[in-house]
């Protein structure tokens, strides 16, 4: 287990598809959902979290779940980044459509506005996880990479401050081990039995929400003792202590953050909670592995769609960072 708490997942695999009357297309397929819920959850994620919200999505988790599986608005974050960023956008004579980004006439060097629009899509992120109190999964050295390079060639007063203060905070991130169980490769047979009783535990769920506290700035190294002291607890209950040994994960938390005491800082810094940053590749991995091979049938975003007959074809999976 990694001590992941509400992890915000990524982008759903896309996958092409074909109607009756040869009409083609790609979605992302909500068939993947349930893999993805199931990896997480068996690493200790106390909830999954989605971006998007689709009735077809909802319906393809399954009862026992329900309550560890959400779908979360990101209008207000997606609005919030827009805004924070606007003298960066008129700079680069960038502005958006939906979630395309158009450019202006103007003569502006393409690589910062792909900067700009780079910063705009990881914020949009960022604030959904401190909107919600998720963990989320970013490149943290690209961010901060690109942030100083846009900082460096922005020729704005108002659109540099503002870029300090967000490198000012994705600097203050240091990695830390946080406490976890592995499962004991010779018990693997006992594994499902062992994960069925661990997931209606009460130490199990005390154990994942006391990874929430990861998030909150200065109680970093409180919420990793809580952690610690969970997993003891669960390794000494005789359910577990066969199947699991305690193990440890890499996880980024921001820890002092020193920004200028201004309105732009505050409404990043309000509600006291930074996301952790952690890594999915595994759970991502092995989820994918588990969904090729069970191939489920498409489940389309439209409702309507999944009335029809859909053929399937090709899959792209997200790029996850190595």
């Amino acid at each position: 287990m990694d001590g992941f708490n509400r992890v915000l997942i990524g982008p759903l695999p896309l996958r092409e598809y074909e109607i009756e009357d040869g009409q083609k297309g790609a979605v992302r397929d909500g068939s993947f959902i349930p893999y993805i819920a199931e990896e997480l959850i068996s690493r200790s994620a106390f909830q999954v979290v989605l971006e998007a919200t689709s009735q077809s999505y909802v319906e393809s988790i399954a009862p026992a779940l329900k309550d560890r599986v959400c779908f979360v608005d990101s209008k207000e974050s997606f609005d919030k980044s827009e805004s924070y960023l606007a003298p960066l956008f008129e700079e680069a004579c960038l502005s958006k459509k939906g979630c395309a980004y158009v450019y202006g006439p103007e003569e502006v060097d393409d690589s910062y506005r792909q900067s700009v629009a780079s910063i705009d899509s990881q914020l949009q992120t960022y604030l959904l996880a401190i909107e919600e109190g998720l963990q989320i999964d970013i490149d943290l050295e690209y961010f901060l990479n690109t942030l100083k390079r846009v900082r460096t060639l922005s020729k704005g007063t108002e659109s540099r401050a503002r870029i300090a203060v967000l490198e000012g905070i994705v600097s203050s991130y240091k990695s830390f081990q946080a406490p976890g169980l592995v499962a004991v490769p010779a018990a693997q047979p006992q594994i499902v039995e062992y994960f069925r009783r661990l997931v209606i535990d009460s130490d199990y769920c005390e154990l994942s929400k006391s990874a929430q506290g990861l998030g909150v700035v200065g109680r970093s190294k409180q919420g990793l003792e809580a952690m610690r002291r969970g997993t003891s607890a669960l390794l000494g209950n005789k359910y577990f202590k066969k199947g699991f040994n305690q193990g440890a994960k890499a996880i980024s938390l921001a820890t002092q953050v020193h920004v200028p005491d201004t309105e732009v800082a505050d409404s990043l810094l309000s509600r006291g909670f930074l996301p952790p940053i952690i890594s999915l590749n595994e759970a991502m991995s092995s989820a994918v592995d588990q969904w090729r091979l069970h191939n489920p049938k498409l489940i389309h975003i439209d409702p309507e769609m999944n009335k029809q007959d859909l053929k399937t074809g090709r899959v792209w999976i997200h790029e996850w960072r190595k």
